[in-house]
C-alpha cells in the first residue's frame, strides 16, 4: 500500500514538472479568435496611452463576416475609472473570459 502511495506522489510530481516546464509560446498554430493579442504602451510622458490590435469583428448568424483590428489612443486624464471582471463560461467555473472596461 505504502508503494503504491510513492509511486501515485511520484507521477504527480512527474507530470506536474512536465506541465510547469513547459515555455508558452506565440508561434503555435492558435485558434484565430485568440491569435492576435491586444498591446499597451504609453507615452514617454505619461499622459496618453494606446491600446493596439483591438479586435472589431463582425459575425453572421455562425461565423466572423469581416476580421479588422485596430489601435486606439486615450488621454489618461479622460480615464474615469478601470473596471475588471470575467464572465464565467460553464458551471465548474474553471473557464472564464475576461474582461478589461475603462
Amino acid at each position: 500500500m505504502r508503494i503504491a502511495l510513492i509511486f501515485i506522489a511520484a507521477f504527480f510530481v512527474l507530470i506536474a514538472a512536465l506541465l510547469i516546464s513547459r515555455e508558452p509560446k506565440l508561434d503555435r498554430s492558435w485558434d484565430p479568435g485568440v491569435r492576435v493579442l491586444a498591446a499597451i504602451s504609453i507615452e514617454a510622458d505619461r499622459t496618453k496611452f494606446t491600446i493596439s490590435n483591438v479586435r472589431n469583428w463582425r459575425y453572421t448568424n455562425d461565423r466572423p463576416m469581416s476580421r479588422r483590428y485596430f489601435d486606439e489612443p486615450y488621454r489618461l486624464a479622460d480615464l474615469a475609472g478601470t473596471y475588471l471582471y470575467e464572465q464565467i463560461l460553464d458551471l465548474s467555473g474553471l473557464i472564464a473570459h475576461t474582461f478589461v472596461v475603462f
